[in-house]
């Protein structure tokens, strides 16, 4: 009985002092990365960080002729007060993440934004990572509500053997549904009443400690 005993304090001891952790979940408290800014954002387009002391001297932004290369510290969204949309209207993006992060971190589209840069912004958003899950979350203010978990789907590609994560992110929202689809695939398809309100400004979201580039990003009315 003794050993048993012992067994059961030397098991809760190690629980204590070596706690199990969720690898399969962001880790948003992980200490941003140092950059070294040179932020050159796209004419009209404003960024607004998760956290309310991130500065752009904490990211880089780099504009190729194809391409944005972001290298991120904090999480922020990016993008262009004029593009708003209502109705129906579809949105693609696509993402290559140049090399693995330490944990996994997403990337992907907004959209329904409205109040960006106020206390009371809002929108949704569809993220994948680079271990195959995709993510659905909505944001009001500071809180956020988790949609669709994080999901694995066969139709999101995980990091591949040389360390590159890239996906062709779409959402399409018709007049019931709204469609998440991943590399020209449904992901995901919700009734577009229980989401709320769908209309508003689209751009990009890019998770902490990223290095990823993003291109061929459109608005096309349905």
């Amino acid at each position: 009985m003794k050993k048993i005993f012992l067994f059961i304090f030397l098991t809760g001891l190690v629980t204590f002092l070596y706690p199990q952790t969720d690898k399969s979940k962001s880790h948003d408290n992980d200490m941003d990365m140092k950059i070294k800014g040179n932020v050159q954002l796209p004419i009209d387009w404003e960024v607004r960080f998760d956290k309310a002391n991130a500065s752009k001297n904490d990211m880089k932004l780099v504009k190729d002729s194809d391409y944005y290369h972001f290298t991120t510290g904090p999480a922020a969204i990016y993008y262009n007060p004029k593009d708003k949309e209502s109705g129906e209207y579809k949105i693609e993006a696509s993402f290559i993440q140049t090399k693995p992060s330490k944990h996994p971190e997403a990337f992907g589209i907004f959209f329904a934004g409205s109040d960006l840069q106020k206390e009371n912004q809002h929108y949704l958003y569809f993220l994948v990572r680079q271990d195959g899950k995709y993510l659905i979350k909505e944001r009001n203010g500071n809180d956020t509500k988790e949609i669709v978990k994080w999901t694995a789907d066969k139709n999101v590609n995980p990091q591949n053997k040389n360390g590159q994560t890239i996906n062709k992110l779409a959402i399409t929202i018709d007049k019931n549904d709204i469609t998440f689809s991943a590399n020209g695939e449904k992901v995901k398809t919700l009734d577009k009443s229980n989401l709320g309100i769908t209309n508003g400004i689209v751009g990009l979201r890019i998770n902490h400690n990223l290095d990823v580039k993003a291109s061929n990003f459109t608005i096309k009315k349905l």
